[in-house]
């Protein structure tokens, strides 16, 4: 069979969604924010600890359709970043891509990000989900260990879906370090083979969102006359 191009819909556009907070984003009860609005004055980064032996696990697995997020995201060490409830249809379709800027105290160790629809009752439906080993950030032939508190461009796909976002629900993007049992965990070492490294150690992680290191998420909305242009 022919290989097929992909071709985005027509009238398709990358929208970027910004992560905000005032600090302290951990948990859907935190403060985290999502707007088509980039930071325009300085923000607080956003920190949380990711503990080896105390991951965040997966509760489910993809087999089982569409779930609700909520019990992995009542943890601190799950950042969350929820748009104002939607007001007109706001259709996704296409492959999500993520720019996190951020840092950790360790040389290496890995970010999970994932987008979820957020139901009035709310229930918080996942959606795709990206994630990468930081040390492969630039190739996997050449693994370059961090710099421990330097801010750092992390670069990947979400993978794709196709969603129609209702009146009334909002966008939320989670932001952690683990997704044990369904990826193995990063001892957060920098160790050359991880799987038979037994030690681990804490590692301190630090997102941020402020002009120059503006962490987003772009969206491939199919665009009609009430879509967001900011």
């Amino acid at each position: 069979m022919a290989h097929r191009r992909r071709v985005p819909p027509a009238r398709h556009r990358a929208h970027p969604l910004h992560l905000r907070s005032a600090g302290a984003a951990n948990s859907h009860h935190g403060d985290g924010r999502l707007t088509f609005e980039p930071p325009t004055t300085e923000e607080p980064a956003d920190h949380y600890t990711y503990d080896p032996h105390d991951v965040a696990r997966s509760l489910w697995t993809l087999h089982d359709g569409p779930v609700d997020d909520r019990a992995v995201t009542g943890r601190d060490d799950v950042l969350c970043y929820t748009s104002d409830e939607i007001t007109e249809p706001l259709d996704v379709i296409g492959w999500v891509h993520c720019r996190l800027w951020a840092a950790s105290s360790a040389p290496d160790t890995d970010w999970h990000v994932r987008l979820a629809d957020v139901h009035p009752d709310g229930t918080a439906r996942f959606l795709c989900r990206g994630a990468l080993r930081a040390r492969f950030r630039e190739s996997f032939a050449h693994p370059t260990p961090l710099i421990p508190g330097e801010p750092t461009l992390f670069e990947f796909s979400m993978d794709g879906t196709g969603v129609r976002f209702l009146p009334g629900h909002r966008i939320r993007v989670e932001v952690t370090s683990s997704w044990f049992t369904r990826y193995d965990r990063n001892l957060n070492t920098g160790a050359t083979n991880p799987f038979t490294d037994t030690a681990g150690q804490v590692a301190r992680q630090t997102v941020f969102h402020r002009p120059g290191l503006e962490s987003q998420v772009v969206l491939p909305v199919v665009a009609n006359r009430s879509t967001p242009t900011g």
